[in-house]
């Protein structure tokens, strides 16, 4: 296994709550709950155990739960309860916000239909629908994030990084909290039925062109639901080894120095050779 690289950097720690006993730093806001802090932790140990497995590779990073009062220090510009990995920080919101309540409501607009099956997997004791467990999960794909971008792999397309760590949390969930499953795919598979919705981008060379900052949240979160959804249709049809041969199809030609260069031919071609399965997503996006 490749020895730990990468460096954490410290600058977003300052003014937060140090919560040791873990083999790498947790840091969260004062005041957050501390059992919620420690949950997250424990998935994101028990999910670096099996990334570290899955991908022979050890990364330095660290969990930071935050509050809303905390966020925009540390995450400027990004929506407060939009999870993400930056320079080894893994960033999760530590409280339920407005970004999951909107997220919610869109999928009431949208597609009401689905509602009976959110209801049957987060729905609350008072009739309400509580996302947390899904939003929950998600350090488990930031975390993926240190392995795919920040160890020897390079792909030659945004989504497919996406792609990749969500087929990396898929399999954790499968393999590690199987009971965790439905909250893992239902919220992803209502807002994937939903028309494209802010800026409503929806072509994968879309995402490629548009992430980087001319893209509102709830379109960008319905990129990641539908690359959600296809990672749970190709670990369901490919299996838990899927993530795996993706990475090793693109390290095997050196996709590092000019895998950016890759026509769209070729990259289905290759897509083809981990399995005809992550090839289809780009064949019936």
């Amino acid at each position: 296994m490749a020895e730990m690289s990468g460096a954490v950097s410290t600058g977003p720690h300052a003014g937060l709550e140090s919560h040791p006993g873990w083999d790498y730093p947790v840091l969260a806001s004062r005041g957050l709950d501390a059992g919620t802090v420690s949950r997250l932790a424990a998935r994101t140990a028990a999910a670096s155990r099996y990334l570290s497995a899955l991908f022979s590779y050890e990364p330095r990073f660290a969990l930071l739960v935050l509050g809303p009062e905390d966020w925009d220090s540390r995450s400027p510009g990004l929506v407060y309860g939009m999870p993400n990995y930056e320079q080894g920080n893994l960033l999760i919101a530590g409280t339920s916000n407005r970004f999951w309540e909107e997220s919610l409501e869109l999928i009431k607009a949208g597609a009401p239909d689905r509602l009976p099956g959110l209801s049957a997997v987060y729905g609350t004791g008072d009739g309400g629908i509580d996302l947390t467990p899904f939003f929950g999960l998600l350090p488990v794909h930031e975390l993926a994030h240190a392995f795919v971008n920040d160890g020897p792999l390079r792909l030659p397309r945004r989504w497919l990084d996406e792609l990749e760590c969500n087929l990396a949390m898929h399999g954790y969930v499968a393999a590690e909290e199987p009971g965790q499953l439905p909250a893992l795919i239902t919220f992803p598979a209502a807002i994937a039925a939903i028309e494209p919705p802010g800026t409503g981008y929806r072509m994968l060379a879309d995402f490629d062109t548009y992430y980087a900052g001319n893209m509102d949240p709830w379109n960008y979160g319905w990129y990641q639901c539908r690359l959600s959804v296809a990672a749970a249709r190709v670990h369901d049809s490919a299996g838990a080894g899927a993530a795996r041969r993706l990475s090793d199809a693109f390290l095997s030609r050196a996709a590092r120095a000019d895998g950016e260069d890759l026509s769209d031919e070729e990259l289905v071609r290759l897509l083809d050779q981990a399995d005809p399965a992550i090839g289809d997503i780009v064949r019936n996006w």
